[in-house]
């Protein structure tokens, strides 16, 4: 499985094709999806806290209100500069911290896997807690982590929530042949109000796994994992 700097690595080089955009919101998602994808235990919140501390004193933010990603969300000022401003910064702080330098480093425990649909359940039950709130870009990012760790064990796993199987789907039941990401079309339906394309997306995920015969049940279980 790969490192997590080689994963960092991977999306600094091709935002486009890792994320479908150089997006903040969307890397975060991305390293949690592939992180409680995994056999190891590399989140990104515990494993960042350094960098966070050392953020915290460069821009002299601090409190239980900020994340790394918060603080410098809140220096660039919109999601696409802070995603180029979190690799700047990252490579700072890696440049005075060498125990940081190597791509290799990757620290690790063993966790409890659980399986994506038991994941998908599970943050549309408690969004806020899993993803800071209802928000698509974060969602979509990931499932693509989760997808992208999946895959790197098994390149043929059937996934729930394959998401170039449900834009492909949403074409056909909007009647159209323009390629459009599934957070996308979340967002043209949702528009400012971002619980509704949180949910909307979600039921058509729902709808269309359904459709294949890949029921999913959004009741109450085993909060986590």
């Amino acid at each position: 499985m790969s490192s997590l700097f080689g994963i960092l690595e991977k999306i600094k080089g091709d935002p486009r094709g890792m994320l479908g955009g150089a997006s903040l919101e969307k890397l975060e998602g991305f390293l949690y999806g592939w992180e409680t994808a995994g056999r190891t235990k590399t989140f990104p919140e515990g494993h960042f806290c350094p960098f966070r501390e050392w953020l915290e004193a460069k821009y002299n933010l601090s409190g239980p209100a900020y994340s790394q990603t918060s603080i410098i969300q809140l220096v660039a000022g919109n999601d696409h500069d802070a995603f180029h401003l979190f690799f700047s910064e990252f490579e700072n702080f890696r440049a005075s911290h060498p125990e940081y330098a190597e791509t290799t480093h990757n620290p690790s425990t063993q966790v409890r896997d659980k399986g994506r649909r038991e994941k998908i359940e599970t943050i549309r039950r408690m969004p806020g807690i899993f993803l800071g709130g209802t928000n698509v870009d974060r969602m979509r990012g990931f499932l693509d982590g989760d997808a992208y760790a999946r895959r790197e064990a098994d390149p043929e796993v059937e996934l729930y929530g394959d998401l170039d199987k449900l834009e492909e789907w949403l074409r056909e039941e909007e009647g159209t042949n323009v390629t459009i990401r599934c957070e996308a079309w979340a967002k043209r339906f949702g528009g400012e109000d971002t619980s509704k394309a949180f949910y909307w997306l979600m039921d058509k995920l729902e709808k269309f796994e359904n459709s294949r015969g890949m029921e999913l049940s959004f009741t109450e279980g085993e909060d986590g994992w």
